[in-house]
């Protein structure tokens, strides 16, 4: 009689022990979740919405995709001086659709003059010109310090022919000056013409 009595106590203390520790894993899991969100410790209560900060991102540029700012002008020393002026600003607007353009010439270029340009005056030394220009178009890459008198105060650094529409040409290491695109022969348009249009220039450094 007197096991059995003890039997049934430490079941009894068993069962409250069990409820206990049942209470006070309940207890820790509404404890996890912040007041304000915990309808159980808190009824009746505002719910808070989560609130999440975006964040920011800075993106260095690589150096070869630095911009250099130039200043444009004419180069037509074997003409008139004047070649289409007011479309310069074109060559640098960011607008494929756009362009500066030679005049139209009834003859192939190298028939009427050695050729006609464009001079692009840097305050830094570029490491790349990149050039979208009518295919078929020749062209010559020229460097002085300053725009010189004379023509043959320019050397000429690279030639080449534009393909696809559009060029990158590495330049040379050179200190901050003038740059000549000096177009020598121009492609054929439809109306039997010949000329050539520059939609866009950049230096890169």
């Amino acid at each position: 009689s007197d096991r059995f009595t003890w039997s049934w106590r430490w079941a009894l203390v068993a069962a409250i022990l069990v409820g206990l520790a049942l209470a006070v894993g309940g207890l820790g899991l509404l404890l996890r979740v912040s007041p304000s969100s915990s309808p159980a410790l808190f009824p009746g209560g505002p719910v808070a919405t989560a609130t999440t900060v975006p964040s920011t991102t800075t993106t260095t540029r690589p150096a070869g995709d630095v911009r250099v700012v130039f200043d444009v002008a004419v180069y037509d020393p074997f003409g008139n001086e004047i070649e289409e002026d007011g479309l310069l600003d074109l060559l640098r607007d960011d607008d494929p659709r756009t362009a500066w353009h030679t005049e139209r010439y009834f003859d192939e270029l190298p028939s009427v003059k050695p050729g006609v340009g464009v001079v692009f005056t840097v305050r830094t030394s570029p490491d790349f010109i990149d050039m979208s220009v009518s295919p078929g178009t020749h062209y010559s890459l020229g460097w002085a310090p300053v725009v010189p008198d004379d023509f043959t105060g320019w050397e000429f650094t690279a030639t080449g022919r534009i393909v696809g529409g559009s060029a990158r040409v590495q330049l040379p290491s050179r200190r901050p000056g003038a740059w000549l695109l000096w177009l020598t022969d121009l492609p054929r348009l439809d109306d039997d013409v010949f000329g050539a249009r520059i939609f866009e220039v950049r230096f890169t450094s």
